[in-house]
Protein backbone atom coordinates (compact mmCIF):
# COMPACT_ATOMS: atom_id res chain seq x y z
CA UNK A 1 0.00 0.00 0.00
CA UNK A 2 2.94 2.21 0.78
CA UNK A 3 4.34 1.64 -2.46
CA UNK A 4 1.15 2.60 -4.57
CA UNK A 5 1.51 6.22 -2.77
CA UNK A 6 5.06 6.58 -3.86
CA UNK A 7 3.89 6.12 -7.14
CA UNK A 8 1.19 8.38 -6.93
CA UNK A 9 3.28 10.96 -5.19
CA UNK A 10 5.56 10.69 -7.86
CA UNK A 11 2.95 11.09 -10.69
CA UNK A 12 2.23 14.44 -9.06
CA UNK A 13 6.16 15.58 -8.11
CA UNK A 14 6.73 14.63 -12.05
CA UNK A 15 3.69 16.96 -13.18
CA UNK A 16 4.95 19.87 -11.36
CA UNK A 17 8.31 19.67 -12.07
CA UNK A 18 9.92 19.01 -8.99
CA UNK A 19 11.20 15.54 -9.03
CA UNK A 20 14.83 16.34 -8.52
CA UNK A 21 17.94 17.17 -11.28
CA UNK A 22 18.05 13.30 -12.79
CA UNK A 23 17.82 12.98 -16.41
CA UNK A 24 14.20 11.75 -18.15
CA UNK A 25 15.89 8.23 -18.53
CA UNK A 26 16.90 8.39 -14.66
CA UNK A 27 13.46 9.18 -13.49
CA UNK A 28 11.65 6.59 -15.79
CA UNK A 29 13.97 3.85 -14.31
CA UNK A 30 13.22 5.15 -11.02
CA UNK A 31 9.33 4.54 -11.44
CA UNK A 32 9.81 1.62 -12.95
CA UNK A 33 11.76 -0.10 -10.28
CA UNK A 34 8.68 1.22 -7.49
CA UNK A 35 6.27 0.09 -10.31
CA UNK A 36 8.08 -3.48 -10.39
CA UNK A 37 7.64 -3.85 -7.08
CA UNK A 38 4.54 -2.82 -6.20
CA UNK A 39 2.68 -4.09 -9.50
CA UNK A 40 4.39 -6.86 -8.82
CA UNK A 41 5.41 -6.62 -13.31
CA UNK A 42 7.22 -9.50 -15.14
CA UNK A 43 10.45 -9.12 -16.73
CA UNK A 44 8.53 -8.14 -20.17
CA UNK A 45 6.17 -5.78 -18.77
CA UNK A 46 9.51 -3.96 -17.14
CA UNK A 47 10.93 -3.13 -19.95
CA UNK A 48 7.10 -2.05 -21.21
CA UNK A 49 6.73 0.21 -18.51
CA UNK A 50 10.43 1.60 -19.08
CA UNK A 51 9.58 2.91 -22.05
CA UNK A 52 6.41 4.12 -21.48
CA UNK A 53 7.89 6.09 -18.28
CA UNK A 54 10.72 7.20 -20.33
CA UNK A 55 8.54 8.57 -22.95
CA UNK A 56 6.37 10.36 -20.49
CA UNK A 57 8.76 12.16 -18.89
CA UNK A 58 10.13 13.47 -22.31
CA UNK A 59 6.17 14.32 -22.76
CA UNK A 60 6.12 16.28 -19.93
CA UNK A 61 9.18 17.93 -20.45
CA UNK A 62 8.12 18.62 -23.88
CA UNK A 63 4.73 20.17 -21.93
CA UNK A 64 6.20 21.90 -19.57
CA UNK A 65 8.50 23.85 -22.67
CA UNK A 66 5.73 24.74 -24.96
CA UNK A 67 4.43 27.40 -23.35
CA UNK A 68 0.60 25.88 -23.81
CA UNK A 69 -1.71 25.69 -20.95
CA UNK A 70 0.21 23.47 -18.19
CA UNK A 71 -3.06 21.38 -17.30
CA UNK A 72 -4.05 20.95 -20.07
CA UNK A 73 -0.87 19.72 -21.56
CA UNK A 74 0.00 17.60 -18.87
CA UNK A 75 -3.67 15.87 -18.75
CA UNK A 76 -3.27 15.11 -22.23
CA UNK A 77 0.10 13.34 -21.35
CA UNK A 78 -1.39 11.22 -18.58
CA UNK A 79 -4.20 10.44 -21.10
CA UNK A 80 -1.65 9.15 -23.48
CA UNK A 81 0.49 7.41 -20.51
CA UNK A 82 -2.75 5.69 -18.75
CA UNK A 83 -3.76 4.29 -22.53
CA UNK A 84 0.05 2.93 -22.86
CA UNK A 85 -0.11 1.73 -19.28
CA UNK A 86 -3.65 -0.30 -19.62
CA UNK A 87 -2.19 -2.17 -22.66
CA UNK A 88 0.60 -3.38 -20.72
CA UNK A 89 -0.59 -4.38 -17.36
CA UNK A 90 -3.12 -6.72 -16.80
CA UNK A 91 -6.26 -5.46 -15.99
CA UNK A 92 -5.97 -6.11 -12.05
CA UNK A 93 -2.32 -4.14 -12.05
CA UNK A 94 -4.32 -1.13 -13.80
CA UNK A 95 -6.87 -1.51 -11.57
CA UNK A 96 -4.02 -1.24 -8.44
CA UNK A 97 -2.13 1.24 -10.98
CA UNK A 98 -5.54 3.79 -10.95
CA UNK A 99 -6.40 3.12 -7.22
CA UNK A 100 -2.82 4.72 -6.33
CA UNK A 101 -3.02 7.63 -8.42
CA UNK A 102 -6.61 8.31 -7.05
CA UNK A 103 -5.13 8.08 -3.28
CA UNK A 104 -2.04 10.28 -3.89
CA UNK A 105 -4.72 12.79 -5.96
CA UNK A 106 -6.60 12.55 -2.66
CA UNK A 107 -3.52 13.59 -0.04
CA UNK A 108 -2.64 16.38 -2.55
CA UNK A 109 -6.06 17.97 -2.16
CA UNK A 110 -7.13 16.83 0.84
CA UNK A 111 -7.63 19.39 3.99
CA UNK A 112 -4.66 21.10 4.69
CA UNK A 113 -3.10 20.64 1.34
CA UNK A 114 -3.33 24.34 0.05
CA UNK A 115 -5.91 23.25 -2.76
CA UNK A 116 -8.30 26.75 -2.77
CA UNK A 117 -10.83 24.38 -4.15
CA UNK A 118 -11.55 22.74 -1.15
Amino acid sequence: MTMLFLVMSMVSVLAQGQFGNGTPEERATQMTERMKTSLKLTDDQVAKVQAANLQRNKDMAAARESGEDMRTSMQAVMEKYNAALEKILTPEQFKTYQESRRQGANRFNGPGSGNASN
